[in-house]
C-alpha cells in the first residue's frame, strides 16, 4: 500500500529531516503511485553518503525516466548505476541494471540488445535461490516477446515468471504478471481466461490501495468486455480508469481511454459522445505533443469518418500520415479502399495486413484483419469461394462470436444452407451481446422468411 507508506516515510522525515533513506523509499513510493515528477525531484536531491545509496538512487532514477518515456535520460542514469555496481563487485546489482537497461531498449524497440542483456542477467541468476529476481527475468522476457507480438512465446514466460512469484511467496509480482497475462491472453482470444486474471489482479490491487494497477486492470477489462461485445460495462471500467488517471497523469494511457470511447460511442451509435471523446483527445493531443498520441488521434479521427462514410475526409486524414507503413496502417489502407468500393485494392492492403500479423500470435488481429476480407468477399456474391476458404482457416485463431458467426451465416444462406445460417444467426444472438443490433435481426427474420 503506496499511499499508507508515504503517510509513515514523511512521519519519519518529520522526526529527522536527513534520513536519506527515508526519502529514497519516499521517492519509490510515489513512483509506484505514478507521481513520477515528483519521485524525480526527491532524488534529484539526495546527496550521496554511500556506493550503496548512489546506486540504488541512480537505478530507481532510471526507473522513473523510463516510465516518462524520457528513454536516453535513463540510460544515463543506468550507466552511472552499473559504473558503481562493477565497484562494488556485486552481481546482484549488475543483473538489476542489466534488466532496467533491458526494458528501456524494449521501449526503444532494440529488440536485439534487449535480449543480450536479459541473456546476461540470467546467466549471473539462480532460478532456485533467487526466484523472485527470476520471475523478473522471464517477466521482462514476456514484455520483450509482447513488444514483438509474440504473444503466444510472451504467455510461456508470462507463466514461469508467476510460477517463480509464487514460489518466492511476493503477491504484489505474482498478480502484476497476472495482468499480463491477462492481456496476452486477450490476444489470443482467450477472452474468458483474460477477464478472470483481470478481475482477480483488479481485487488485489484495490486492496494494496496500488492506482495504477488499479487503472491498468480497469483499462484491461474494458478491452475485454469491449471485445466481447458488453458496451455498458467496458464503458464503466474506462471511466473508471479515467477517472484514476486524473490522479496518476499517464498521458499515452489517458490518450488510449478516450480512443476506446470514442470507439465505443461509435458502436453506439451515440455521435454527441463520441465528439465529446474526440475532442478531449485533441485537447490531450495539443498539450502532450507525442508521435503516439498523434497516431491515437489519427485513428480515432479516422474510425468516426469511416463509421459516417465521408470518404473525402479519410482520404485527409491518411494522407497527412508521415509514420512508417505497419500492418494496423496496411489495414487503415484497406478500409477506406472497400469504403471506395476499390475492392482489389482493400484485397491486397488486407491480405498485406494479414501477412504481417501472421507472422505474429496476435489472434486478435489476425481476426479482426480476415473478418474484414469475410465483409469483402461476401459482398455481391464478390468471392464466394475466398470467403468459405477464409472461414474455414479462422477457426483456429480463437475468433469472437460477432462478426464471425454472421459472415459464416450469409456464406451458408448464399451456399442454400438456410437453416445452418438461421441457426448461426441465432447462436450469434445469445452470444453477441451488444453486439447485436437492428440490422442483425433484420438479417434473422429475413433468413426466416425463405
Amino acid at each position: 500500500d503506496s499511499q499508507k507508506a508515504i503517510v509513515f516515510l514523511e512521519s519519519a522525515i518529520e522526526q529527522d529531516p536527513e534520513f536519506k533513506q527515508a526519502w529514497y523509499e519516499l521517492a519509490i513510493a510515489y513512483r509506484k503511485q505514478g507521481n513520477y515528477k515528483k519521485s524525480l525531484a526527491i532524488l534529484n536531491s539526495i546527496k550521496h553518503t554511500s556506493n550503496n545509496l548512489a546506486y540504488k538512487v541512480q537505478m530507481v532514477k532510471g526507473h522513473t525516466l523510463d516510465s516518462m518515456k524520457k528513454f536516453p535520460q535513463a540510460l544515463e542514469a543506468y550507466q552511472q548505476s552499473y559504473d558503481i555496481a562493477k565497484t562494488l563487485g556485486s552481481n546482484d546489482k549488475i543483473s538489476a541494471i542489466q534488466v532496467s537497461r533491458a526494458i528501456t531498449y524494449i521501449n526503444l524497440e532494440d529488440f536485439i540488445k534487449a535480449r543480450d542483456l536479459l541473456d546476461a542477467a540470467l546467466q549471473l541468476t539462480n532460478p532456485e535461490s533467487q526466484a523472485q529476481f527470476y520471475g523478473v527475468i522471464m517477466n521482462n522476457y514476456a514484455k520483450l516477446e509482447k513488444a514483438q507480438r509474440n504473444f503466444e512465446e510472451a504467455r510461456v514466460y508470462t507463466s514461469k515468471a508467476i510460477d517463480a512469484f509464487i514460489k518466492s511467496g511476493n503477491k504484489s509480482s505474482e498478480m502484476a504478471a497476472k495482468t499480463r497475462l491477462s492481456s496476452l491472453l486477450l490476444h489470443l482470444g482467450m477472452l474468458a481466461e483474460a477477464e478472470e486474471l483481470a478481475k482477480e489482479s483488479l481485487n488485489y490491487a484495490k486492496l494494496q490501495n496500488k492506482l495504477k494497477s488499479i487503472s491498468s486492470n480497469h483499462f484491461k477489462l474494458g478491452l475485454i468486455y469491449h471485445a466481447i461485445g458488453k458496451f455498458q460495462t467496458s464503458k464503466n471500467h474506462w471511466l473508471s480508469a479515467l477517472k484514476i488517471n486524473k490522479a496518476l497523469d499517464l498521458a499515452l494511457e489517458k490518450a488510449a481511454i478516450f480512443e476506446y470511447l470514442s470507439n465505443l460511442h461509435i458502436d453506439f451509435h451515440d455521435i454527441e459522445n463520441t465528439q465529446l471523446y474526440l475532442k478531449s483527445l485533441a485537447d490531450l493531443a495539443k498539450q502532450q505533443p507525442l508521435k503516439n498520441i498523434k497516431n491515437i488521434l489519427m485513428r480515432a479521427n479516422f474510425k468516426y469518418a469511416l463509421a459516417h462514410k465521408d470518404i473525402n475526409q479519410a482520404q485527409q486524414i491518411l494522407s497527412a500520415y508521415q509514420g512508417k507503413m505497419t500492418n494496423n496502417m496496411s489495414m487503415l489502407y484497406g478500409d477506406l479502399a472497400l469504403l471506395q468500393k476499390k475492392y482489389l485494392a482493400a484485397e491486397n492492403h488486407y491480405i498485406t495486413a494479414l501477412q504481417g500479423f501472421s507472422q505474429t500470435s496476435d489472434n486478435l488481429k489476425i481476426t479482426q484483419v480476415m473478418n474484414r476480407l469475410n465483409k469483402l468477399y461476401l459482398i455481391d456474391n464478390i468471392h464466394i469461394e475466398k470467403a468459405k476458404k477464409n472461414i474455414s482457416s479462422m477457426e483456429q485463431y480463437n475468433p469472437f462470436a460477432y462478426p464471425y458467426l454472421k459472415y459464416k451465416a450469409i456464406l451458408n444462406f448464399k451456399q442454400g444452407n438456410k437453416i445452418k445460417a438461421i441457426s448461426l444467426l441465432q447462436e450469434l444472438k445469445l452470444k453477441a451481446n451488444d453486439y447485436w443490433q437492428a440490422e442483425d435481426q433484420l438479417l434473422l427474420e429475413q433468413y426466416q422468411k425463405h
